[in-house]
């Protein structure tokens, strides 16, 4: 009966060991997936402009975390109106 626990104890700790490997494995992947780079600055609104084609226009890689990072720079609002100065973030961000 010992020897049976113990092969449970082993398995449960490969178990927990694996897991805990594929979540290290995962959040690396994800964070690299996650980078974005923007020219920085600032674009006035023009009729018919958008914070994701502002984005696609001024930044690279991750446009979903791009166009997150620019709403929350631009006051957490996703609207935008004619001339408003769009700020766009800078550099390399993740």
């Amino acid at each position: 009966m010992r020897t049976s626990l113990r092969q449970h104890l082993v398995l449960i700790t490969a178990v927990v060991a694996f897991g805990v490997l594929l979540l290290w494995a995962f959040a690396r992947t994800n964070e690299a997936h996650a980078q974005f780079t923007c020219s920085g600055g600032t674009h006035t609104a023009q009729a018919f402009d958008t914070i994701w084609q502002i984005a696609s226009e001024n930044c690279e890689g991750n446009l979903e975390n791009a166009v997150y990072h620019m709403v929350q720079l631009n006051g957490g609002r996703a609207m935008i109106q004619i001339g408003q100065a769009v700020a766009i973030p800078v550099g390399p961000t993740r």
